[in-house]
């Protein structure tokens, strides 16, 4: 696992501000699996390696209207990248073949706004609304969100919240391939919302 990131924080008045960061992360799987063979050498019959690449921008702008009102509206931009290599071996052939062989990458656009309101000093609530847009099928998910929070002893509270929260998976989960009785490949989750 490998992270990295920078954040900027712009002050555009004693009321507003604006935080914006870029990001990029990697992580990596490798497996491989030996067997023996009649005189107990080990042998390759599969392996694998995926590499899965996370790059962010976002930006945040924060405005306090007064002490019972601030909101918030924002974006993140993600390119998710892969490059996945798998091996099997094959009985027919005698050798390891590769099953999986695939690189690329696609794009998430996200935005978002929200609303804090304290009724008083016990009780406030957020409210929001996220959109989610997934480039690689064109999903599109809106979700609105609500909160609230019983400050009702001084270290001590109960929240309550509601929403939709949906994310997209792991890349390979909608690139991972189905072989079919002819012997061509499809990609059958590739339309997951």
């Amino acid at each position: 696992l490998a992270f990295t990131g920078v954040s900027h924080t712009y002050l555009i008045n004693d009321k507003t501000y604006l935080k914006s960061y870029v990001s990029g992360a990697a992580t990596q799987l490798e497996s491989i699996y030996n067997i023996p063979d009649e005189s107990d050498n080990l042998y390759n019959v599969y392996n694998n390696d995926f590499i899965k690449t996370d790059f962010k921008v976002a930006s945040t702008i924060n405005f306090k209207g007064n002490a019972k009102n601030k909101f918030k509206a924002g974006f993140i931009f993600s390119r998710l990248g892969y490059d996945m290599n798998a091996n099997d071996w094959s009985f027919q052939t005698d050798q390891l073949e590769p099953t999986v062989d695939q690189k690329g990458n696609s794009y998430a656009l996200q935005s978002f706004v929200s609303w804090k309101y304290r009724f008083n000093e016990e009780l406030e609530m957020v409210s929001g609304l996220h959109y989610l847009h997934f480039l690689l099928n064109n999903s599109v998910s809106i979700e609105p969100r609500l909160a609230l929070k019983w400050q009702f002893l001084k270290n001590q509270s109960i929240e309550a919240g509601f929403g939709i929260h949906s994310k997209t998976e792991s890349i390979a989960i909608y690139l991972g391939e189905q072989q079919q009785p002819d012997g061509s490949f499809t990609n059958p989750n590739t339309s997951l919302g």
